[in-house]
């Protein structure tokens, strides 16, 4: 059995993308050294310029606004998003940016955003024995990634990352690039004024369990007097691709085949990586809110 614990490192929000409306141009341009694209075909200036802050990308637009993608935890500590990244820190950063460009907090727009945590659990432990999300299979991250291998599912409005940032730190994180998908959480949209707002924050970290709960995952087995059907089951579900497959071929005898695997598994394990996963990220979550 794995040795859990309570890591202090951890983080809520991550990587935004926003756009933060009511901008001075000129006031930006003054702590910021911006680029404007030139067509070389025409000698015509585009109508938008692009500058760095840290890690954020900046994009300048004549309209009066300013889009921002990049990280906030990495913004807040040097480049790094593997430490903590508290609620007061979050509230820092925010208040930093909004100083940067004197805009309100309410005028940060979200498009775009990641949440999650770091958990003190081995990610191979994990990652090795992901079978669905839902009746979605897992893929592969980007293997140019800095982080160590992880499997993700993309869906069209979220997506679920399970990765690690170390050998013995596990990643959990969703990515919601439809803004739709939080609705019930914020009413609407999504600024930075209602990351500031614990009751939002501990929405995002309700979403981030409901996404987990929906994962399918491989625990171990006690195969101690299980009859030869149910041998079969539990074998033949221990793999992702038969769930694809049979999911292609017979999608009738699928959802039948994935229940009566998950009936039976639940009586049979012999580990909790599930549940562990589930308590450590409600744990964490809390403990970011109350630090």
């Amino acid at each position: 059995m794995i040795s859990l614990s309570l890591s202090t490192n951890s983080e809520m929000i991550d990587g935004i993308k926003c756009t933060v409306h009511g901008v001075d141009a000129n006031s930006l341009k003054q702590k910021f050294d911006f680029f404007t694209p030139v067509n070389e075909n025409t000698g015509e200036a585009q109508p938008y310029s692009s500058a760095r802050w840290d890690n954020l990308r900046l994009t300048l637009h004549q309209k009066g606004t300013c889009s921002v993608r990049g990280s906030l935890h990495k913004l807040a500590h040097g480049g790094l998003n593997s430490t903590d990244f508290s609620y007061p820190e979050l509230v820092a950063c925010i208040g930093l940016m909004a100083d940067t460009f004197e805009a309100r907090p309410e005028n940060f727009v979200l498009h775009n955003v990641e949440f999650g945590v770091n958990l003190d659990y081995s990610p191979a432990e994990i990652i090795d024995n992901l079978l669905l999300y839902g009746f979605n299979a897992f893929v592969p991250m980007s293997t140019k990634r800095r982080q160590l291998a992880g499997m993700v599912c993309e869906l069209s409005k979220y997506s679920l990352k399970v990765y690690g940032k170390n050998q013995a730190l596990l990643r959990l994180e969703t990515h919601v690039s439809r803004m739709q998908q939080l609705q019930s959480i914020s009413g609407s949209g999504l600024t930075f004024d209602n990351l500031q707002d614990k009751t939002i924050l501990a929405g995002l970290g309700g979403s981030l369990l409901e996404t987990w709960d929906k994962v399918l995952i491989r625990e171990e087995i006690d195969w101690n007097g299980l009859k030869s059907r149910e041998r079969d089951v539990l074998t033949m579900g221990r793999y992702p691709h038969f769930w694809t497959d049979l999911q292609k071929s017979n999608p009738g005898n699928y959802k039948k085949k994935r229940e009566r695997f998950f009936e039976l598994q639940q009586l049979h394990q012999t580990t909790t990586r599930k549940d562990d996963v589930a308590r450590l990220t409600g744990e964490k979550w809390g403990a970011l809110l109350q630090a």
